[in-house]
């Protein structure tokens, strides 16, 4: 590669003093023309290119109409505001425990019932989250939805207790 390299440099002005000749211009400029044509003047191209914009536009208004209906409720509401608040404190933690349960995904499943109650508990989450939307903000639904989250990061506390004890079981008999 070097001999090229050197090659090139000591030919640089040789290679630069040739360029293609006018016909090869004009054949290329004459392709562009052919392409250009063929593309703009279909009326398919047009009509997609119109649905898109459309598509993009209403998506782009409906996204800005949810965004200030939920700015509002939440304004209009304390109690959905503040619940918000533990609502994203909570899920912070459970999603913290699952990051400390992925150092174990080596370890076999200690119980079935782990995922399963977890399953059940999303579930129920969202459950309770759409009674909300349908029926308003219910101070005995937030309660119960706090309560889902506390029982959510009691049962991952529990797993990571199990599989720490186990590992220290583990570590025990391989010493010995």
């Amino acid at each position: 590669m070097d001999n090229l390299e050197k090659f090139v440099k000591n030919r640089r002005e040789e290679f630069d003093q040739d360029s293609p000749s006018a016909e090869v211009w004009n054949r290329i400029d004459k392709l562009l023309e052919t392409d250009k044509k063929a593309g703009s003047d279909s009326p398919l191209v047009w009509l997609w290119k119109v649905a898109a914009v459309i598509l993009f536009l209403s998506t782009f208004f409906l996204l800005i109409d949810k965004y200030q209906q939920n700015e509002l409720i939440a304004e209009t509401n304390p109690e959905l505001q503040e619940f918000e608040e533990i609502e994203n404190y909570y899920l912070t933690q459970i999603e913290s425990r699952k990051t400390m349960l992925a150092n174990y995904r080596d370890e076999p499943v200690v119980s079935e019932n782990f995922l399963n109650d977890l399953t059940s508990l999303d579930s129920m989450y969202v459950s309770l989250k759409g009674e909300i939307v349908y029926s308003g903000t219910n101070e005995k639904i937030l309660d119960a939805l706090v309560q889902n989250l506390q029982i959510k990061i009691e049962i991952l506390n529990r797993q990571l207790e199990i599989l720490e004890k186990l590992k220290k079981q583990a570590d025990e008999n391989v010493q010995i």
